[in-house]
């Protein structure tokens, strides 16, 4: 017997009972019955459920209005996510640095959790992920003074947001988290200068991951190549140096079933950017022209999208690591002269 009696459970909650007797008062027209309270995974010994993103039909829509399917039938996780501040400041020996960001992620996944057990044993389980209007950018403005003669690393997680989850009777239960992690490197640097650079990186709506989560071999992945949009980069004096700064959206889905547990990540270093300035310095004009200095600037954007799965509590020795995109970095040259 299941019920939602409010003196049985929660409100929002069918709880399940093993009846073992019944008494029937034909008088009165009632039973009376004999029951013991079970949690689902003790009776519901085989069922297929799915979890996650269901795009409603109006027929979905009429019995929601009758309340014959639930109202929560999607799960979608939200990459939006914005920063807009100093990433940081250093001095090192006699390099002084200054690093502001404008960073935005955007977005959503949509995210299916598929299940099947027969007679109490996981036939199968699988998750499969889908974006949706899913972009990266980051835009940083540099102030660098002083000479560097040895690389100079700053990484930091500045976003970290808990997603909002999913529990079906205790049995299945879907949760999500995001990271959002910024890295820096200067590797070498001569001069006094203001620079700005920066780029956004989409992926299509296309793009799906499937992780089988029983058998590996199953797993199946397409349209995660990206479109590159660079932000024009300036530059205010002569100088010399390379620098290179991500950005990386990283997405980690928990799921459970029959008390079996596994993690499913998203690793999205979209965008990286690599920009090396050389000086240039001609007497008699630079790029023949009346400038004697200049400075050639290469800058490189790519991203690298990696996907993996781990069961619970083995997240670092995962089962699974696939590269779903790794670009060769597009090249712009821009040439400043002075």
């Amino acid at each position: 017997m299941v019920t939602n009696y409010e003196g049985c459970a929660d409100e929002a909650e069918r709880q399940p009972f093993v009846v073992h007797d019944i008494i029937y008062d034909a008088e009165n027209y009632k039973a009376y019955l004999t029951a013991d309270q079970k949690d689902w995974e003790e009776v519901a010994h085989s069922y297929t459920l799915k979890v996650g993103h269901m795009p409603l039909t109006p027929n979905h829509r009429l019995l929601m209005e009758r309340d014959l399917v639930p109202r929560d039938t999607d799960f979608t996780m939200s990459l939006a996510s914005s920063y807009d501040k100093n990433l940081f400041s250093a001095t090192v020996g006699g390099w002084e640095t200054s690093v502001d960001a404008v960073i935005r992620t955007t977005g959503k996944l949509n995210v299916d959790f598929d299940v099947d057990v027969s007679w109490f044993k996981l036939s199968s389980a699988s998750m499969t992920i889908k974006p949706e209007d899913v972009a990266a950018s980051v835009q940083l403005a540099l102030t660098e003074k002083g000479t560097l003669s040895k690389a100079y690393n700053w990484e930091k997680t500045i976003i970290s947001i808990p997603i909002s989850g999913i529990e079906i009777a205790k049995v299945v239960k879907l949760g999500a988290f995001l990271d959002v992690d910024v890295g820096f490197t200067m590797d070498e640097w001569t001069g006094e200068a203001h620079a700005n650079l920066g780029a956004r990186v989409a992926i299509s709506d296309s793009a799906i991951v499937v992780v089988d989560l029983i058998k590996s071999s199953n797993n199946k992945f397409s349209g995660w190549m990206p479109t590159f949009t660079p932000i024009p980069l300036t530059l205010s004096a002569k100088v010399e140096g390379s620098a290179e700064v991500f950005a990386a959206p990283n997405v980690k889905l928990e799921a459970s079933a029959l008390g079996k547990g596994w993690n499913v990540g998203l690793n999205l270093k979209m965008p990286y950017i690599e920009a090396n300035f050389a000086a240039m310095a001609e007497s008699t004009g630079v790029c023949n022209t009346k400038k004697t200095l200049g400075v050639d600037i290469d800058a490189n954007i790519g991203v690298e999208l990696y996907a993996q799965a781990a069961t619970k509590g083995n997240e670092g020795d995962p089962f699974w690591r696939q590269s779903l995109y790794v670009s060769q970095p597009e090249l712009t040259v821009i040439r400043r002269l002075f």
